[in-house]
């Protein structure tokens, strides 16, 4: 190749560790060898034992002498290594580079990539540059798999997607190309990727993913639309071609899919359809790829986002560094700390309710897992149901926490709440005295009337739809309205007009969705008043091509931190 290579593309391989110098961490170029029979780099090692005569800089141990010998045979092993390494890092730059694409090639392309991308709360892209993508083995690789595909199927559909990533991880696909995501121990592909936002509702939008399994298993996953994708880049994102050959088309999530199932299935990629993100599948159409040779990126695109009157917005990564797992504790251990009968009834109260508060955390960290390892065992729920029936409001609102966590967006656990829970429980408590327990209560509401008719019609029956207008009519009365409070409410009640419209055609709720989508109100209020107000018009048929676009007819309610 003649085109300019970058050099931040030649990445050292990995070095051997018995190659690096356990003081400086570096490739020795010297290595000798001390008195605790370890290699180390000359200078480093006569440094270290100036100031710690005749102890060893690995365990403190003493030495029998200061003395260093010449380890000639580890000299030989290294330099070996090293020209080898400098002829492969040499024919990797050979055969991949990244080229700055000309000022008219960029300004046509970034035209039509920013035209691409939907503006929302006033957001929009702005691309900086692009880069060409030059890798005459990956080429081969997917051309190979193109052919191979179209030879089994009959024909192979290639189609340009894009791949939300970063400046580093983007060098390093172009050069290796992609990688497959690996199993956890317990065999299951988790979300662990690239998750960013600019504004508060982006934040609680990616925190809402946090401990989800991947939606479709073991694959690359490219998405067909810009916006999305950037959610999960953090200022580059990759343009690729995608070799679909057959591609199974879903409308709800299969979490442990692999590329040899898939192929099991007659099928060779995924087609998430979009508007399906209220059965458990996905809001925007994304592809699965369960081939790395399938997906070839082609440009790499450095990009900012921009938000009307505040200027560029720096990507945020959410800090998971302190997230609850699973894995931690035990059912066992769980249980026995609920039984445990020992000590005074402030005691066991004080012991349930950091369960409890640990149940919470976990259920909206690490969700998934959480679900798997608590929520089949009745005496569980038993318990956890217990605590938030009790008299200890203290306990009462972490046992209510846990279930509103663990209800969320998750069908399964929704069901079991309305089962250990029940409606005229969750009902009573919106006439409690205490309002943290009240606004405990709306939440999980509106958490179990998100896919279930039978909840939003229960819960329509047992009167709550009177309480929720009690709270709109409160809200409008105030001068400084409680926002989260009314985020719920407004959630809840859009999700009951899907089965009560007419008794909730009231002057209080038109008002109050009225004014709160227009006003100068939280996105995420607006967005609820919205939904409310569009089920109302609507009868809550929502047309297809409105989901597809994004807008939801229902949506739980948000995990509580």
């Amino acid at each position: 190749l003649t085109h300019c290579v970058c050099s931040a593309m030649i990445a050292q391989s990995q070095i051997p560790s018995e190659h690096m110098c356990p003081i400086t961490r570096e490739i020795m170029v010297d290595p000798v060898i001390a008195g605790d029979g370890r290699s180390y780099e000359r200078s480093a090692i006569v440094e270290w034992l100036r100031s710690n005569p005749r102890r060893s800089p690995m365990n403190g141990n003493q030495m029998p002498s200061n003395d260093v010998i010449p380890n000639v045979n580890l000299k030989n092993l290294i330099d070996e290594w090293r020209d080898t390494h400098v002829v492969q890092a040499a024919v990797r730059e050979e055969e991949t580079c990244l080229q700055q694409l000309s000022q008219s090639e960029v300004r046509q392309m970034r035209v039509e990539l920013q035209n691409q991308f939907r503006p929302h709360c006033g957001l929009s892209l702005v691309v900086e540059r692009v880069q060409k993508i030059y890798n005459d083995d990956a080429e081969l690789r997917f051309e190979q798999k193109r052919q191979a595909l179209e030879t089994l199927r009959g024909e192979c559909p290639v189609v340009t997607k894009f791949h939300g990533t970063n400046d580093t991880a983007a060098t390093g696909i172009a050069r290796r190309g992609f990688t497959l995501p690996e199993p956890d121990e317990d065999g299951d592909f988790m979300g662990r990727g690239l998750r960013v936002f600019y504004t508060e509702e982006g934040e609680e939008d990616a925190r809402e993913r946090v401990g989800d399994f991947l939606m479709f298993g073991q694959a690359v996953y490219v998405s067909t639309d810009l916006d999305k994708a950037t959610k999960f880049a953090d200022g580059a994102f990759l343009i690729c071609k995608c070799a679909l050959g057959k591609a199974k088309q879903a409308k709800k999530a299969e979490h442990n899919l692999t590329g040899a199932k898939l192929r099991q299935q007659g099928y060779d990629s995924l087609q998430a359809l979009p508007g399906c993100h209220q059965d458990g599948g996905c809001r925007f159409e994304e592809f699965a790829l369960y081939s790395p040779d399938q997906v070839l990126p082609t440009h790499l695109v450095h990009f900012k986002i921009v938000k009307e009157g505040a200027g560029v917005l720096e990507a945020q990564q959410l800090d998971t560094a302190n997230r609850a797992e699973a894995k931690t504790r035990n059912l066992r251990e769980i249980l026995a700390e609920f039984s445990s009968s020992t000590g005074t009834p402030k005691e066991i109260d004080d012991r349930r309710t950091k369960v409890c508060k640990w149940l919470g955390d976990v259920a909206r960290d690490d969700q998934a897992k959480a679900s798997l390892a608590f929520m089949s065992s009745t005496p569980l729920l038993g318990n956890l149901a217990s605590c938030a029936r009790g008299s200890n409001e203290t306990l009462q609102f972490e046992a209510l926490r846990a279930w509103w966590n663990f209800s969320f967006r998750h069908e399964g656990n929704q069901t079991k709440a309305m089962e250990f829970l029940g409606v005229q429980f969750l009902a009573g408590l919106l006439e409690d005295p205490n309002s943290s327990l009240r606004l405990r209560a709306i939440g999980l509401i509106w958490n179990l009337t998100h896919f279930s008719a039978t909840s939003r019609e229960a819960f329509a029956n047992a009167g709550v739809t009177k309480h929720l207008q009690t709270v709109l009519r409160e809200v409008l009365a105030a001068s400084d309205p409680p926002w989260p409070k009314l985020r719920l409410a407004l959630g809840a009640l859009a999700n009951l007009s899907l089965h009560c419209k007419k008794e909730l055609a009231t002057e209080v709720v038109i008002t109050a969705a009225q004014r709160y989508m227009e006003e100068d109100a939280p996105g995420a209020v607006q967005h609820q008043a919205t939904q409310l107000m569009c089920n109302l018009i609507s009868n809550g048929e929502v047309d297809q091509q409105w989901l597809e676009n994004g807008y939801s007819y229902s949506s739980s309610a948000p995990r509580d931190s």
